[in-house]
C-alpha cells in the first residue's frame, strides 16, 4: 500500500501538505508498560527515515494524562481543533 518513498498516513511530509490521520491508544489494562512510548518512538523513527518534517497528533481535551505523556516524548501543543456534530 504504503511504497518505501511515499510517507507513512499518521506523518506530514515535507513535500506534501496533509494527510490523514489515524488514532492510537493503549488498552487501559496494558498502560504503564512502555507500549505506547516504543510504538510513538516507531512512528517518529519511520517518519524521520521516510523524510517527514513532523509528526503530528490529535487528542481529545479531556485526555490529560495523554498530553502529558505526549509532552514527556517532546510533543508541544500546537492549535485548537474544533467539531460540528451533525
Amino acid at each position: 500500500m504504503h511504497g518505501d518513498r511515499e510517507p507513512p498516513p499518521w506523518a506530514v511530509p515535507r513535500r506534501r501538505a496533509d494527510l490523514p490521520d489515524r488514532g492510537v491508544r493503549t488498552v487501559d489494562d496494558l498502560r504503564g508498560r512502555g507500549i505506547g512510548r516504543a510504538l510513538i518512538s516507531s512512528i517518529v523513527t519511520t517518519a524521520r527515515d521516510r523524510g517527514c518534517a513532523r509528526v503530528q497528533l490529535t487528542s481529545n481535551r479531556r485526555r490529560e494524562r495523554a498530553h502529558v505523556f505526549y509532552e514527556r516524548l517532546g510533543f508541544t501543543a500546537s492549535h485548537l481543533g474544533f467539531t460540528l456534530e451533525l
